[in-house]
């Protein structure tokens, strides 16, 4: 934690980010992982809750692993945002994906990615109620109805019955026009809303499986699922980043500096000696 705040040009590069900073805290998070499944954590929050209700004070271990539980959640949980909000990310909002540029952006949801999978989370199933386009079906054979219907057939060569025709062609190709729009906009109300529904259900299994899995309190998963969400539109986006953000992943610390101006030192002497050979 440290050493994210004391080096904050060190990180800037986002390589240098991803490989200082984001695999080292998704270890941790790992870690957290496998100890809360090798104590059956859960089980352990369970007993806690049942003793509070039952009034029952005698068991302080079980209240004190409970506490520990959840400050270490907590600790976890400050790593993770530390991670949105540090190197070419840092700025005063964990998770402002908006000028780093789509680089910075795919490898910010790769790792939460990374994360939400150490959850376990099931992709959600897409229990769709049917076709959209099934649903028109009633409206199909209503039209069919409408086709099949015809004005009684005569074949006098008056003017008058070639001018009736021509109305009625004309009412119905304005009838057939009217459902076909009337059938689009249904369509894509029942897309929209079955698409809308999906993300909420997407989000409900996220949030539930960090709480679950990390015991994250609702608010931090939350938290955790909008910078996913916020990655991921701007990965899509692929845009460039910023002139500032540009010219702070192209920053350098003092180390990194001293470190490449050895190496170039080392292969000038190597250089000019091989010339004298």
């Amino acid at each position: 934690t440290l050493s994210i705040q004391a080096s904050p040009l060190g990180i800037s590069n986002p390589n240098t980010w991803r490989t200082n900073c984001l695999n080292p805290i998704k270890n941790v998070v790992k870690e957290w992982r496998s100890i809360l499944l090798f104590h059956s954590a859960s089980e352990i929050m369970k007993q806690g809750s049942e003793y509070e209700r039952e009034g029952n004070n005698d068991d302080e271990h079980a209240e004190l692993q409970k506490l520990l539980l959840h400050e270490t959640s907590t600790k976890v949980f400050i790593l993770l945002q530390m991670s949105m909000q540090s190197g070419p990310l840092v700025g005063s909002n964990p998770g402002y994906f908006k000028r780093c540029g789509g680089e910075v952006a795919s490898i910010a949801l790769d790792f939460l990615n990374d994360v939400i999978d150490l959850a376990g989370v099931e992709a959600p199933t897409d229990e769709g109620d049917g076709n959209p386009d099934e649903l028109t079906t009633d409206e199909d054979n209503d039209d069919g109805k409408e086709e099949a219907v015809s004005p009684n057939s005569s074949h006098d060569d008056s003017d008058s019955d070639d001018l009736i025709d021509s109305t009625a062609d004309d009412n119905e190709d304005i009838k057939t026009e009217s459902v076909s729009e009337t059938r689009l906009q249904s369509i894509n109300d029942l897309t929209f809303e079955a698409a809308t529904a999906t993300t909420q259900t997407k989000e409900l299994l996220i949030v539930q499986s960090l709480q679950r899995s990390f015991l994250f309190t609702e608010k931090q998963s939350t938290r955790l699922y909008q910078w996913h969400r916020n990655a991921e539109q701007a990965a899509e986006s692929k845009k460039l980043p910023s002139k500032s953000a540009s010219k702070l992943q192209g920053q350098k610390s003092k180390k990194q500096k001293q470190k490449e101006l050895r190496i170039e030192r080392k292969l000038k002497k190597k250089n000019k000696g091989g010339g004298r050979k």
